[in-house]
C-alpha cells in the first residue's frame, strides 16, 4: 500500500515544480506522444465497451511503445497500490528500472505522490488524464514531464489497469516571451 511515512525513500537530485492537470477536451494538442495515446485510447472504445488491456495490440503502439507504462492497479482494505507490469525504455531512461514493484519503490517521492494522485483521478473519475509537470534535473536542465493516464477495465467495469503514456522534453531551447 502506498504510504509515504511508512516508506525510506532515496532522493534523486531531479525537482519537479507544480503540476498541470487536463482533462477531456483539454488533453489534445498538448504533446504529440499524448495524442497518440489518446487517440488510440479513444479507437479502441467500440460498441459502447470500455478499452481493456486485452484490446491492446502492442504492434499499434510500435511508434511510442518504449515511452509505455502498464501498471496494475491493486485494491488494498483502505487504497490501492500500482503494481508496475512493463516499462518502456524511454521511461526508464528518465525514471529507472521499476518493473515488478510497486511505484511507491521510486526513488523520487514528488514523481511518487503525483503518480499516485492521478492514478486517483483516474479511478475517482473514470476519465483519462494529462499531466505537465516542470522539473530540473542537473545533467537534463530545464524539462517538461507530459504523462497521460488512461484507465483500462475488466469484464465487470471496473479499471484494473492505468497505462500511461510519457514524454520528456527539454525547455532549454525555448525562448521565453
Amino acid at each position: 500500500m502506498f504510504s509515504l511515512d511508512d516508506k525510506v525513500l532515496d532522493h534523486d537530485e531531479t525537482v519537479f515544480g507544480d503540476f498541470a492537470v487536463y482533462t477531456g477536451d483539454d488533453i489534445a494538442g498538448k504533446n504529440a506522444v499524448a495524442d497518440f495515446f489518446h487517440d488510440y485510447w479513444h479507437a479502441l472504445q467500440k460498441d459502447g465497451r470500455l478499452p481493456a488491456r486485452a484490446d491492446i495490440n502492442p504492434p499499434d503502439l510500435a511508434r511510442f511503445i518504449d515511452h509505455t507504462v502498464l501498471m496494475d492497479v491493486v485494491p488494498t482494505e483502505d487504497a490501492f497500490q500500482l503494481i508496475v507490469r512493463l516499462i518502456g525504455t524511454f521511461v526508464v531512461e528518465h525514471y529507472g528500472e521499476i518493473s515488478g514493484k510497486d511505484i511507491a519503490d521510486m526513488r523520487n517521492p514528488k514523481a511518487i505522490q503525483r503518480i499516485y494522485h492521478m492514478a486517483g483521478l483516474v479511478l475517482e473519475t473514470n476519465e483519462p488524464q494529462l499531466t505537465l509537470t516542470p522539473a530540473f534535473a542537473p545533467n537534463r536542465k530545464h524539462m517538461e514531464g507530459v504523462a497521460l493516464y488512461l484507465p483500462l477495465y475488466d469484464d465487470a467495469g471496473t479499471i484494473n489497469k492505468i497505462m500511461v503514456a510519457v514524454d520528456v522534453r527539454s525547455l532549454s531551447n525555448r525562448t521565453q516571451g
